[in-house]
């Protein structure tokens, strides 16, 4: 769902977006390159959160001792919660940017978009409410 959010609102900010406003100032991320950033930010965490499992499953299937065990599951454990801590974090950066970019627009000169404002608009609500919902969850 967080992928889905990340391309809809690149593809949203890229088509709707003035040119003289696609900027790092007003948007605080390149257009071009916002939906790449969150995907692979999104996939580094991934990462991270796979390397904590395999770690924590690693320290079940060794032959270590007792204390060994326990500190490469605390070990991997730790790195499961960094990445977690590293989605949120992403998450939380473009549910701000999104919402960022939502009220800045309001701003911009209607007869730009070459498109109707409303739709658009409850697009981006749309996108942020859901990534409300996933940042709750």
């Amino acid at each position: 769902m967080a992928a889905e959010c990340y391309l809809i609102f690149g593809r949203l900010v890229w088509w709707v977006t003035p040119s003289e406003r696609q900027n790092f100032r007003t948007l605080w991320c390149s257009p071009r390159f916002i939906t790449l950033f969150f995907m692979l930010f999104d996939f580094g965490s991934f990462v991270v959160q796979l390397w904590g499992v395999s770690a924590t499953g690693a320290s079940y299937s060794s032959n270590d001792t007792k204390g060994e065990k326990e500190r490469g599951f605390n070990l991997g454990l730790k790195i499961l919660k960094l990445g977690l801590i590293l989605q949120v974090v992403c998450f939380g950066i473009f549910a701000l940017i999104s919402a960022r970019f939502l009220v800045v627009s309001k701003y911009w000169n209607k007869s730009s978009f070459g498109v109707s404002d409303g739709r658009w608009r409850r697009l981006g609500y749309i996108v942020n409410i859901a990534a409300g919902l996933i940042m709750v969850s």
